[in-house]
């Protein structure tokens, strides 16, 4: 089996976790530092959140700067799977792999907590094993998880994933996961590795459902 590149760029920690509850659900892993220029050989590459990197300027900014975000940027280019998750996600956005920002809380406050979401599209790489319609309980920890689109872009013709269908304190959109429209690109706000033993994992077994 091939194995999923995690990425890990400094001060980072729930790499660790994301490689822990991918494991556990039998998938093979491997960790990508933020130095490394080459990821071609990976099945997959997750970019898991690392708030203690640059987050106080930007979340995403300064690991897009990166050596490994230049070619994760390549991979993607070239049809690799990327999926980013809270940070991550950010990081996809500054590297333009998707539209959009993650701007700061409407609430102005850091809050972690398990919210529901739906899957509401999925026409993307990643969607194999999902449904429309579908329903997770995941955990959400992030002061950056109110997710806009760009100006120039409509809402209905973008390709939102996962949604919370209640409104939250957060997010004006309800937005939690959105696919580029090639489709090998997915980021999402929910942390699935939290809670990997139930909700979490479920939707990991069937975001990579195609590696089995």
């Amino acid at each position: 089996m091939k194995q999923i590149g995690i990425a890990l760029f400094p001060g980072g920690q729930p790499d660790a976790d994301f490689a822990f509850a991918m494991e556990r659900l039998g998938f093979s892993t491997k960790v990508l530092r933020h130095t490394q220029k080459e990821v071609a050989a990976c099945a997959a590459v997750v970019l898991p959140s690392a708030m203690s990197f640059g987050g106080y300027f930007r979340p995403g900014a300064l690991a897009a700067r990166t050596p490994l975000a230049r070619a994760i940027e390549d991979y993607a280019h070239k049809g690799g799977r990327v999926l980013g998750i809270s940070d991550g996600f950010a990081v996809l956005t500054e590297l333009k792999l998707l539209p959009g920002a993650l701007l700061p809380n409407m609430n102005a406050r850091f809050f972690s907590t398990q919210l529901a979401c739906r899957v509401v599209d999925d026409r993307h790489l990643f969607a194999q094993g999902l449904q429309q319609g579908r329903p997770f309980r995941l955990h959400v920890a992030s002061a950056h998880a109110n997710y806009v689109f760009p100006f120039d872009i409509a809402p209905q013709e973008a390709r939102v994933a996962l949604r919370f269908p209640e409104n939250t304190v957060f997010s004006k959109s309800g937005i939690a996961a959105v696919a580029n429209t090639a489709g090998n690109v997915l980021g999402m706000l929910p942390m699935p590795e939290r809670n990997w033993e139930a909700d979490g994992g479920r939707l990991l077994a069937a975001l990579f459902s195609w590696l089995s």
